[in-house]
């Protein structure tokens, strides 16, 4: 289902709403809480309108969530390993068994890939959360890069 986002002034006008729904339902609420107390038959009609507010409000909040799209011009931004696919680091620490360690800058990173020796020269192929996976470089590789 696509939503369309309306028009700026809308939301602006549909956000102060929103604001001002919550505080509504409760006053509603107390109001008719307060006159049940005192044996009023109106009390039932101010809290059904109390608790209408508040659940518009919960559904406008719903609805306003899913016509805001928050993009960025950086998408991994927040995701350190994905800007380093591609570049190609020496094994600080030999891989055994499929994991090693390699240096990128002031960092320390773990890295999978096939068992080689401290020192070789590996591409950084994928990202797999803290872990970069990695293959070995070989001198024939036309993307040769700069090692880190």
């Amino acid at each position: 289902m696509v939503v369309r986002k309306p028009p700026d002034e809308l939301m602006w006008l549909l956000a102060t709403i929103s604001l001002a729904l919550p505080v509504a339902g409760l006053v509603f609420c107390l109001f008719g809480a307060l006159a049940m107390a005192r044996g009023g038959t109106s009390g039932v009609t101010y809290l059904g309108i109390g608790a209408a507010c508040i659940v518009a409000d919960y559904l406008l909040d719903i609805w306003l969530a899913r016509c805001v799209h928050v993009g960025s011009d950086d998408p991994d931004l927040n995701r350190r390993g994905s800007r380093h696919v591609g570049r190609l680091v020496v094994l600080e620490q030999p891989i055994v068994a499929g994991r090693g360690r390699a240096r990128l800058g002031d960092s320390w990173w773990s890295v999978e890939g096939a068992d080689m020796p401290a020192g070789s020269q590996v591409r950084i192929v994928a990202v797999r959360g803290p872990v970069l996976l990695v293959e070995p470089q070989s001198d024939s590789d036309p993307l040769r890069g700069e090692v880190n």
